[in-house]
């Protein structure tokens, strides 16, 4: 057998093998291994043989290897992901930095989803290639070549100086197969975007028709200039279509300036003008001066668990019962540190990945910031290491002054056990506080070892759920055994969250302190025969308000977000206070609240308004309304598209852009104006600027606002504006 034949033979069987691990691999998920996901399998399969054929040095034989590899455990991620998701996880070379390690212990978390077959499987096809690899270094071997000498009787082999093999042929193999592997790539990617958008199909389907590698190079984020074009699932009517360049929206805010901040409360008004008119809200409870208030997030708490009888969080369900709730409730994105940017911040998360991505630097003015020009301490609380999710940098930007996280905090102490450091810390606070506790008790995962952790580091006695199971709201992913562990692990979270009210009533602190409980996000994926039925299950959360003195009969309001707790807060605090532009929810008492909710996770949007549920993928533009509840929804929910597609677009522009304290310098001003990060040491009143700035500028080195116009000194000498004129600030030219 030639040596050509034995290459030809290799390559051939590993491709095949390479081609019968993902054929294996989508039926497991019970996807269909599409023509056009075979194409990019083989492409990406042909793509790794021609750099080992071109490139022989083990150096980079062993980076080939490795890419592989890589490529190979981001599939075996994916298919994690994919059962809990339905869809790939989207990760663009623009957010490769992103892959850090919080990321990389998230997607930890889904590994318990990959069956032992598919883990053997992909070790053996490394295997498979590590062979190829070696059998090609034999074949394209060059044999050593002697000569015979001879002196006089003696006669003796030499070696012969190899021959010069020029790398230029294999230089010209590489480019020519990018070049021709770059042609065929683009062409099939613009087909199925054409044909995609041509057809408005279900963007879902993409991930059975692309495969994991032709959804990772096709579902990439489009520029927000996309959002300009109409986005419908049926021809409209130019009547029914609403066009928001094309007619007027109202302005968030007095002045004749619009600024970006405005236009997105006119992308919000406008969809709440389709949105079904809620009931007029009870009248805002007074509080007490300056009140304490602790939020406490729990994590992975959904809202089917309370509809286990009996419940494993009777306390939880006995405050909704009594206090300020809201009907359906959710969150605005997927991940813990995207609902604590949410809650404390009050805009929307960007949509391909967590705040903690590639926003740790921006400027942001979020409720914090704000409470603590009102005399408030603002504490965070977090049974984990502060870098996770780069917490050490976005709690000081969001306004957080103390933190406490590990090993201040052991590491997945029990809630309980920071509600006592809460209250006794409340019990001789000078001054109101604001408590922001990131429940750890019912973290995953649900498992036997970690039900046995808690016992035996912190006497905590974790029991498997032992009623009777409603199978109507029983995820899909999950076995009775793990299922009876988690409802276990929210009975000890209900029992922390009945022992912080003891406590504050003991204290005597209860009719002092407004608790907001909520959860971060969603947890474990359903199967219903209905999309709203399905949704709902998956997606609604717990809340509940409490406020001294406050009683609800009946929920509050219909719908709503995390995006509405921190203008909630702001109003039942002090009421005079007009929030910034950057908190684009509202009041759950204000009448003109925004009856539904957008949220934005990894690439997809959905929209719910109580009567109809839209759907998206902002990778490929694709917005469709899923599912209606008769009469005029489907029509309301078609003129919704438009708009939710521009709000999606350009809110994440503005993360992009660090634009969220534009309305700091345009538009209305707030008694607490954005705080620029400085060195906090030598800058006694955090106006932003130096003490020793403000002494050669003139100004007061102990009040933020010298001359009283209501914008910080520093945002007016970051500006261009004289800290000592008088009045407010005029805008700057528009150009």
């Amino acid at each position: 057998m030639t040596s050509r034949l034995k290459f030809w033979l290799a390559t051939s069987g590993w491709m095949a093998i390479h081609c019968l691990y993902f054929w294996f691999y989508y039926r497991l998920l019970g996807l269909t291994f599409a023509p056009l996901s075979l194409f990019f399998t083989l492409l990406f399969s042909l793509w790794i043989l021609v750099l080992l054929v071109c490139f022989r040095s083990r150096l980079m034989c062993g980076l080939i290897t490795a890419i592989y590899t890589v490529a190979l455990s981001w599939a075996l991620f994916n298919f994690g992901y994919h059962q809990v998701f339905r869809k790939f996880l989207q990760l663009p070379l623009t957010r490769a930095g992103s892959l850090n390690l919080p990321m990389l212990l998230w997607l930890k978390d889904f590994a318990h989803l990959i069956p032992w077959p598919m883990a053997v499987f992909s070790a053996g096809l490394i295997a498979a290639l590590f062979l190829y690899r070696q059998t090609i270094q034999t074949l394209f071997a060059v044999p050593k070549r002697y000569i015979l000498m001879r002196e006089g009787d003696e006669r003796y082999y030499v070696e012969s100086p190899g021959h010069r093999i020029s790398r230029w042929p294999a230089v010209a193999v590489m480019i020519c197969a990018h070049l021709l592997g770059y042609l065929l790539v683009t062409g099939a990617i613009g087909w199925y975007h054409e044909r995609i958008e041509r057809s408005l199909a279900d963007p879902a389907g993409a991930t059975a028709d692309l495969g994991i590698f032709g959804y990772a190079l096709a579902a990439t984020p489009r520029q927000p200039a996309a959002a300009a074009g109409p986005t419908t699932e049926t021809a409209l009517p130019a009547t029914d279509r609403i066009s928001v360049e094309e007619e007027p929206i109202p302005s968030a805010a007095p002045g004749p300036i619009r600024t970006e901040l405005e236009t997105l409360h006119g992308y919000l008004d406008a969809l709440a003008a389709l949105a079904p008119r809620a009931p007029a809200p009870p009248d805002r409870p007074t509080v007490s001066d300056r009140p304490h208030v602790i939020v406490y997030q729990m994590e992975s708490v959904s809202y089917w668990p309370l509809d286990q009888e009996p419940s494993p969080m009777p306390f939880l369900e006995s405050l909704m019962a009594g206090q300020y709730t809201v009907d359906r409730y959710f969150a605005n994105g997927c991940t813990t540190i995207d609902a604590e940017f949410v809650v404390n911040c009050g805009y929307l998360p960007e949509t391909f990945g967590p705040v903690s991505d590639l926003f740790t630097e921006n400027s942001y003015h979020c409720l914090p910031t704000i409470l603590k020009s009102l005399g408030y301490e603002t504490y965070l609380y977090h049974a984990n290491d502060i870098r996770f999710w780069s917490r050490d940098k976005l709690a000081p930007a969001w306004g957080f002054d103390h933190l406490l996280f590990s090993p201040e905090i052991p590491h997945r102490e029990p809630d309980q056990n920071v509600f006592d450091t809460i209250v006794d810390q409340l019990a001789v606070a000078p001054s109101p506080g604001y408590h922001y506790v990131i429940g750890m008790t019912s973290h995953s995962p649900h498992n036997e070892h970690f039900r046995r952790f808690y016992e035996r580091q912190h006497q905590l006695d974790i029991r498997p759920y032992n009623g009777t199971l409603d199978e109507e709201t029983r995820p899909r992913l999950l076995d009775e055994a793990t299922l009876r562990l988690y409802l276990g692990f929210l009975q000890a979270t209900d029992d922390g969250l009945r022992h912080l009210f003891v406590r504050l009533e003991a204290a005597g602190l209860l009719e002092r302190t407004i608790v907001v409980v909520l959860a971060d996000h969603r947890y474990y994926d359903f199967t219903a025969d209905r999309q709203l039925d399905r949704f709902l299950n998956y997606n609604r959360l717990p809340f509940v308000l409490y406020v001294p003195g406050g009683r609800s009969a009946g929920p509050l309001r219909p719908v709503a977000s995390h995006v509405d707790v921190a203008p909630t807060l702001l109003g039942l605090i002090d009421g005079s206070l007009v929030p910034p532009g950057s908190f684009l929810g509202k009041s759950l008492f204000d009448p003109d609240h925004r009856p539904f909710v957008v949220n934005k996770c990894l690439g997809s949007v959905n929209l719910y308004d109580g009567r109809l549920l839209i759907e998206g993928d902002e990778a490929f533009g694709i917005y469709r309304v899923t599912a209606s509840e008769g009469g005029t929804a489907a029509a309301d929910g078609r003129a919704m598209l438009d708009p939710l597609k521009r709000l999606v677009a350009r809110s994440d522009r503005l993360l992009r852009e660090n634009r969220l304290g534009e309305d700091q310098v345009i538009g209305p001003a707030v008694p607490a104006p954005k705080e620029v990060r400085t060195d906090q040491v030598t800058d006694s009143d955090r106006d932003g600027l130096s003490d020793l700035r403000e002494t050669a500028l003139k100004t007061n080195k102990r009040d933020p606002d010298t001359d009283g116009d209501g914008f910080m000194d520093g945002v007016e000498v970051t500006h261009g504006y004289d800290p000592l004129g008088p009045g407010r600030l005029e805008a700057p030219p528009v150009e």
